[in-house]
């Protein structure tokens, strides 16, 4: 990747985490100066109330948001950073099979499905 593209991803996650900052600290300050017995609007005899979000908002927030950063210090997530467990794609078991597709279809026996395409026509 590019030194561009790198350094744009890095960019843009440092933002993302900065919002997020900003978001929490928002309604933080916005839930003390809420008035629960303060009627908003009124529809069919509906009271819109100026209620203070919960208090589970800011903890599943608070809690996601350390999560993120968690998981960007300990795997690769901004730019050339490799985190602090060294985890590369190419050691994964997935990423590089020991087989072809070729090999691993020759060692079907289940002929079931060929049986039953001819048995239509």
């Amino acid at each position: 990747m590019s030194s561009f593209w790198t350094l744009w991803a890095a960019v843009g996650t440092v933002v993302f985490f900065a919002l997020m900052v900003a978001v929490i600290v928002k309604y933080w300050r916005n839930n003390h100066q809420a008035d629960k017995d303060k009627v908003l609007d009124t529809f069919d005899g509906i009271e819109e109330k100026d209620a203070p979000p919960p208090k589970i908002l800011f903890v599943s927030y608070f809690a996601a948001f350390v999560i993120s950063v968690g998981y960007l210090i300990l795997y690769p997530g901004i730019s050339g950073w490799s985190g602090l467990l060294n985890y590369d794609q190419a050691d994964d078991k997935l990423s590089t099979p020991t087989t072809s597709l070729d090999e691993q279809f020759s060692q079907l026996q289940d002929q079931s499905l060929m049986l039953w395409r001819t048995t239509l026509r």
